[in-house]
């Protein structure tokens, strides 16, 4: 006589749920200071402007998109040598508004645990264009060229556009490009274009961003540039 075997037990919802990976440390730490930048371009651009100023002890990251800085916060502890990181600094865009961006990123950092560690390290934040306007990397290209001879023929492309009703949805980032594309051997991207020394680094345009940088080489808050608190 054959037996039925017994049915094995459901397996409850929690037991179905997918078990999540342990995450991966993103990076290796070979600098005291580590400055976590929004994107490739912006990674582009930076290394650039760092090269220039020839500041020896920031290793610059690209953690991606605004909305994986939560996540790559989170993780970043795991990084080999990540006890000798003494200043953390974060540069990515305003958009519409520094103030909003300045909190997203503050809320990052809190929600990573970072203010409740003991050994947290100083984290400084710049929020591009200038710390204080909306706008983006692009912005800040544009306003660096605006003694340009070309930039009369680039707003007159946007007046132009407007006249054919043409919707420019990013007027800095359509100027940038326009502007880019009457430079010789053209890349499309603002940080290829810092790499070949487009941009004049010695603009006032760029200034605010400079003493950032300096102030993070330096390990300690730049003139003008606080700290979050622990």
């Amino acid at each position: 006589m054959n037996r039925r075997r017994p049915k094995p037990a459901a397996l409850s919802s929690e037991e179905m749920l997918p078990v999540e990976p342990r995450p991966e440390a993103p990076v290796t730490i070979v600098q005291p200071v580590l400055l976590l930048v929004e994107g490739k371009d912006c990674e582009l651009f930076t290394r650039a402007l760092v090269s220039h100023l020839k500041l020896g002890n920031i290793q610059i990251v690209n953690f991606g998109g605004v909305e994986e800085l939560g996540q790559y916060l989170k993780t970043l502890s795991l990084s080999r040598r990540f006890e000798t990181v003494k200043t953390i600094g974060i540069l990515r865009d305003a958009e519409r508004s520094a103030a909003d961006a300045r909190r997203s990123v503050e809320g990052s950092i809190s929600a990573a645990g970072f203010k409740s560690k003991a050994r947290s390290p100083r984290f400084q934040v710049f929020i591009l264009p200038d710390n204080k306007s909306p706008g983006m990397l692009e912005t800040l290209c544009w306003r660096s060229v605006k003694n340009d001879p070309f930039i009369p023929c680039v707003e007159e492309l946007l007046v132009c556009a407007e006249k054919h009703r043409v919707e420019v949805k990013n007027p800095d980032k359509t100027k940038t490009c326009a502007f880019l594309a009457t430079r010789p051997d053209y890349k499309g991207l603002v940080g290829r274009a810092a790499q070949k020394g487009v941009w004049p680094w010695s603009s006032p345009a760029f200034e605010a961003i400079r003493k950032f940088l300096e102030g993070l080489d330096r390990s300690k808050p730049a003139s003008g540039f606080t700290g979050l608190p622990h």
